[in-house]
Order: C-alpha cells, then sequence, then structure tokens
C-alpha cells in the first residue's frame, strides 16, 4: 500500500518548531512530534508502507489521517507534488503577515495611522510585491490578510490575489473600505473560488461621514455591508472610537445586529497620523469603559447575536461564552515568560514600502525608523536574527516589562502583563513601559464587573 498527502497540505518546519503540517486551504497549522513526522515523511506516495516498521501510534494516526482524508490511499505509486514536501525555514516560526500593499486611499479619514491622505508611504512595484510573497514561501508563512489606503486602488490587486494563490499561502483578510467592492469585483473572486473574510471600517451610525472625511460614505459604506451579508459573505466590521462618536455605541450595535454581520471590533483611537495632526480631543478613559460596560449588559441581555470585541475590556462569541482579553491566559508567575504579545511574535505587519513592523498600532512610532526594510533584506533573514531590533522587539516576554517598570509590585502583575506595548507607547511610557487603559481597567473594578456580567449570562 502506497499512501500521501491530499493536495491541499504540505510538510514544513522552522528554526525553533522543526515539524508541522499546514491545510493550504484554511491555513490551520498542526505541530508534529518528530515521531509523527517519521510517519509524514513516509506518506511520500512512493513509500510501500507494507514492509515500513510503524509504532502503535504511527499506525493510530495512519488510520485517523486516512478516515479524516488528510491521507489518500493508492495501490501504486504516486508522488507528492514538489510545493508539497517538506521544506525548512532558516528563521523562527512566522505563521502571517498582515500587509498594507498601498498607501492610497481615497477617503480622507481624519484617524488614519499612516497617513494615506498624504500619501506618507510609497508604494512597493508588482515586482517588488512578488519578491515578497516569494519571500513569504521561504519563511513557510501559510497565510496573508491584505489592508492598505485602499488594496483595491492597487491595477494590480489579482495579479497579487493569484500570486498568493500560486504560492499556496491563504488570504484569510481583506481590510477596505468596501466603496469599490461592486458586481465585478464579487464575480472575480467567485471565478477564483476565493471564500476570504471582509473587513470594513464603520464609525459609528450618523458619525462615519466626519471620521472618514468625505460625505455620502455612511450610506455607501452600510448598503455595501448589507450587501455581503445578504449573499452569504463573512463580514467583520470595525469602528474606532473617539469622543464624538462613543454615544453613538448602542444604536450602532443595534444597526449591525439587524444587518446580521458575524464580528465587531472596536477600538480606542490613538494619537497617530492623522489624528494627531489634527490634535482631536481624546476620549476619556471612564467613558470609553462605561459604556462598554453598559453595551457588554445589552449585548449579553440579546444572547449574543454575533462575535464581538471591545478593545480588551470584552470579547464574546455568538449564541453564547465570553472572556475578557486583557486577562493573560496564564495569569501566574511562569506565565509571564510567555510573550508579551504572541500577535507581535508570529503575526507581523508589512508597510507599503516595504518596512516589516511587530504591530500595525506602532506604526507612526519613534520604533518605525529601525525596522528592517523587505527590499533590503528577507522575511526569513529577519527571523533568523535573534539579536536584530525587529525580533528583540517582537519577542519582548512579559515579564521583561512586569519587572521592568512600577508593576513589579501591582497586585495584578500576573493577570494584565503589563497591557499592550503600543498602548504603552502611546501612554507616554515608552515600549517597556505599563499599558494605561490595561491597568485603570484592573485597579478601577472593571474586571471583576465585566467578570460578574459573563457569569451570570453563563448560568
Amino acid at each position: 500500500m502506497y499512501a500521501k498527502l491530499t493536495e491541499r497540505y504540505v510538510l514544513r518546519g522552522w528554526k525553533s518548531i522543526p515539524y508541522a503540517l499546514i491545510d493550504t486551504k484554511t491555513a490551520d497549522i498542526k505541530f508534529l512530534t518528530h515521531e509523527a513526522y517519521m510517519l509524514f515523511d513516509c506518506l511520500d506516495g512512493e513509500t510501500n508502507l507494507d514492509v515500513v516498521l510503524m509504532t502503535p501510534m504511527q499506525r493510530e494516526l495512519l488510520a485517523r489521517l486516512l478516515e479524516e482524508g488528510t491521507v489518500e490511499r493508492h495501490e501504486k505509486p504516486i508522488p507528492l507534488l514538489p510545493y508539497q514536501r517538506y521544506k525548512k525555514s532558516g528563521g523562527a516560526y512566522v505563521k502571517s503577515l498582515h500587509w498594507s500593499i498601498t498607501g492610497m486611499c481615497h477617503l480622507k479619514c481624519r484617524h488614519c495611522y499612516m497617513g494615506a491622505p498624504g500619501r506618507r508611504y510609497s508604494d512597493m512595484s508588482t515586482e517588488e510585491c512578488l519578491t515578497v510573497i516569494r519571500q513569504m514561501q521561504d519563511a513557510n508563512i501559510s497565510e496573508v490578510s491584505v489592508t492598505g489606503g485602499e488594496p483595491l486602488l492597487r491595477k494590480d490587486f489579482w495579479r497579487l490575489i493569484d500570486a498568493f494563490t500560486e504560492a499556496h499561502i491563504h488570504l484569510s483578510q481583506l481590510y477596505t473600505n468596501g466603496l469599490l467592492i461592486d458586481s465585478a469585483f464579487l464575480e472575480n473572486m467567485r471565478r477564483r473560488g476565493l471564500s476570504f473574510a471582509f473587513v470594513l471600517s464603520f464609525d459609528c451610525a450618523g458619525c462615519h461621514d466626519w471620521m472618514r472625511g468625505i460625505s455620502g460614505t455612511e450610506e455607501k459604506t452600510v448598503a455595501i455591508i448589507n450587501r455581503l451579508c445578504a449573499e452569504g459573505h463573512i463580514v467583520s466590521v470595525e469602528t474606532a472610537l473617539h469622543s464624538g462618536n462613543i454615544n453613538q455605541l448602542l444604536p450602532t450595535y443595534e444597526l449591525l445586529k439587524k444587518i446580521g454581520v458575524h464580528f465587531w471590533k472596536t477600538s480606542l483611537t490613538y494619537e497617530s497620523g492623522e489624528w494627531r495632526k489634527n490634535k482631536v480631543s481624546q476620549l476619556a478613559l471612564e467613558d470609553l469603559y462605561t459604556n462598554y460596560f453598559l453595551l457588554c449588559k445589552k449585548y449579553l441581555a440579546d444572547g449574543q447575536p454575533f462575535n464581538i470585541q471591545l478593545d480588551g475590556f470584552f470579547a464574546g462569541r455568538k449564541g453564547g461564552g465570553g472572556e475578557i482579553p486583557y486577562v493573560r491566559s496564564n495569569a501566574t508567575p511562569e506565565g509571564l515568560k510567555s510573550h508579551s504579545c504572541l500577535s507581535c511574535r508570529t503575526h507581523p505587519y508589512l508597510l507599503p514600502d516595504g518596512r516589516l513592523i511587530p504591530c500595525p498600532s506602532m506604526t507612526d512610532t519613534f520604533l518605525e525608523r529601525d525596522m528592517p526594510n523587505m527590499l533590503s533584506t528577507t522575511i526569513a533573514e529577519v527571523y533568523g536574527d535573534f539579536d536584530g531590533k525587529f525580533f528583540r522587539l517582537a519577542n519582548i516576554r512579559a515579564e521583561d516589562v512586569v519587572y521592568g517598570n512600577q508593576c513589579a509590585s501591582c497586585e495584578y502583575r500576573f493577570e494584565c502583563g503589563g497591557g499592550c506595548r503600543a498602548c504603552a507607547i502611546f501612554s507616554g511610557n515608552g515600549e517597556m513601559g505599563y499599558d494605561k487603559t490595561v491597568c485603570r481597567y484592573f485597579k478601577e473594578g472593571y474586571r471583576d464587573r465585566v467578570g460578574e456580567l459573563i457569569a451570570a449570562a453563563e448560568y
């Protein structure tokens, strides 16, 4: 008997994690033990399994893989396709890339962190972008999310999307203002068999036009969100909150509930990019948390109609279940040995001009100028240079933060881990300082109050 992986699966590895099985259609990753990998090494379609001596675990695993369709059985040798064969990257593990493929935008958003209205960042050429995609292959990156500016403004948009498919890199999300989505775009998507999620910005009912800088934008945005949901696409909505729209949080919730979106994420607007230039007054944390608490109560009372995340204040799942993202999953001294932010470590952000930074929220900060550019190095090289500025920033451990400032004696230090590194910068405390938004959340009792709401809903 011969057996091989079905065409959607590939074998990969990294300097830090030697063996993994990746589903190229979903980007799901299963890390493998050495014993499991030795079995997969034989599932090449050319090894006669009848003469392979397997351990009981390997036999059990093979039976399961055949049953679930990960592996297919053959009576004669049929080799794996070249891209499926095991390939190890010279760098550390990195799962996905969040990529601003352009700095262009046709709106004039007052809060644009990357200064798109003034074209702060130049775009890479088509060939330079294709080179980056080859770098992603070399680094064994399995997933990409695309943003801008407005990504649909790139004339080579579909060329880049096709390049992801050719490289067996899963496109998970498209961030867009939605105004350029039409029947032709959706037909192009259907023809390619793509099913990525749409992530659209909507900055509260009655307030969207002001934030976007062009009148009539809100009506068009609501219309495209409606259309995408009605046609069965996965639609997420992201909302940037400030002093001018915080009182529209509940009406916006009612609108999105009526439309039937899949996910709603809100975040506080910080002083970067256009927001800093426009000098708009910051929303007081007390007002933000008060409104978040009221929304939590309403959302839970409604039976949780869609997935939601209110910063790190609260996250809920459709139909039931909730958690507090601000609370670390392993709130113990041992837990502080983990990364300050796992997203920064495994999901970096690529600016339009080729600079790689750990997080989009670090754009337009003092850290940006020291970050590597993929036009002069590669992703695998950056992730292989453990002493480089990028990797040291992305690899910050929570204990390095907590025990390096006033958090060291705080009773909540194991739960918050010092908070977000980008938020700490905007708090004026630097990348190793404490995050005041998270600090106040714990010290002013919101963690306990939200925890009580979740417990009551689950009961």
